[in-house]
């Protein structure tokens, strides 16, 4: 798979071709000029690729964004950060499994992030791995830094807030932990939920002292390079023998699942040689 970073410059090129494309096709197309359906279209798409254009801009360049700053960084360990932000002004509506894009600077790029917490008042946190040049760039922020936010977007988890009693297991691999941690929180105590929170080491479950009171036995920490297990820790890789373990009979319970791909994988594999049915799995996904 390609980087983002030469894909999305690639996909930058666009801009220069279409336009050199459309000026050179009156001129030169043999056709274009003597017919007007051929010469309307031209026109359409012209019209098409100058209003996309002109909103690629107004986007670089912030409109239609929150501003928001940055109320707290906190580093959860060596290797991932949380970053809390309030809105100046109005802030963004969001709802438990939703993500944000965030934009730094303006003409810089935006990435997504799920929501950690969020408020009525238009306050949300975000936590990150630092992985490349962009994550880093947040690492760095100070208190008081102004960001630009987009959003929010996505429906994972949906299916709870539509059906709060449908009982729910919570797959997490590393930081993807993020779109559950507030749901598990507030409905962890009252509803039927299970998290299972897949990762190398003690120190990168970085929610586990948070959510793990809430669910008692019914959270699981796997963990698969520590040599020293404590009481409710599971050594290895996520098994059938490690979900049997927390959520009993794993037939009645709905999965969702966010990770590295290859914990996705696996996990998705694990839940079909229990028979869990393909409509009980739910994914979320992150791409270009």
């Amino acid at each position: 798979k390609m980087a983002f970073r030469p894909w999305k410059n690639l996909h930058f090129l666009s801009y220069l071709v279409v336009p050199a494309v459309l000026i050179h096709a009156v001129p030169i197309g043999s056709n274009l000029a003597k017919s007007d359906p051929a010469l309307y279209s031209w026109w359409v798409i012209a019209g098409v690729f100058v209003v996309i254009s002109a909103l690629r801009v107004a986007q670089a360049f912030g409109v239609g964004k929150y501003s928001y700053e940055v109320r707290e960084v906190k580093a959860l360990n060596d290797r991932v950060t949380q970053l809390s932000f309030r809105p100046l002004g109005r802030g963004v509506k969001a709802s438990m499994g939703q993500y944000i894009s965030l934009q730094v600077d303006l003409l810089g790029e935006a990435h997504p992030f799920s929501v950690v917490s969020y408020d009525d008042n238009g306050d949300i946190s975000i936590s990150f791995k630092v992985f490349g040049k962009f994550t880093e760039r947040l690492q760095s922020l100070k208190t008081g830094a102004r960001v630009f936010v987009d959003g929010t977007y996505g429906v994972f988890t949906q299916e709870l807030t539509d059906q709060p009693e449908r009982p729910a297991c919570f797959l997490a691999g590393g930081i993807g932990i993020t779109p559950f941690v507030q749901r598990t929180h507030q409905e962890g105590a009252t509803h039927e939920r299970y998290l299972i929170s897949c990762n190398r080491f003690r120190s990168d479950a970085v929610y586990g002292s948070l959510l793990k009171p809430v669910l008692g036995k019914r959270y699981c920490e796997v963990l698969s390079d520590e040599k020293e297990l404590l009481p409710g820790e599971v050594g290895g890789f996520f098994r059938e023998e490690v979900l049997r373990s927390v959520v009993g009979d794993p037939l009645h319970i709905d999965y969702f699942i966010c990770g590295p791909p290859p914990m996705m994988k696996a996990a998705k594999k694990v839940l079909a040689a229990c028979g869990v049915p393909r409509k009980q799995i739910h994914l979320e996904e992150f791409g270009y």
